[in-house]
């Protein structure tokens, strides 16, 4: 098993969360009532979903010997 592919790929999914949570605040910025707690609650959600993949991507790559914060 390729754990430093794995948590690339993990890792590269937190990314594309993360744009997806500054997408939703710039709507957020432009929005009233009902819909703002929608994204509000969108962005709980997303912001739990970007800290999952990035600790299992952190774990993986320590799984493979590697580390982000490596030189």
């Amino acid at each position: 098993m390729d754990y430093k592919l794995w948590s690339q790929e993990y890792y590269e999914k937190a990314q594309q969360v993360k744009e997806d949570m500054e997408k939703l605040k710039q709507k957020l910025r432009k929005t009233k009532g009902d819909e703002k707690r929608s994204i509000n609650s969108a962005l709980i959600t997303l912001r739990t979903m970007y800290l999952d993949c990035m600790k299992a991507s952190e774990l993986l790559l320590s799984r493979a010997g590697g580390s982000y914060y490596a030189a």
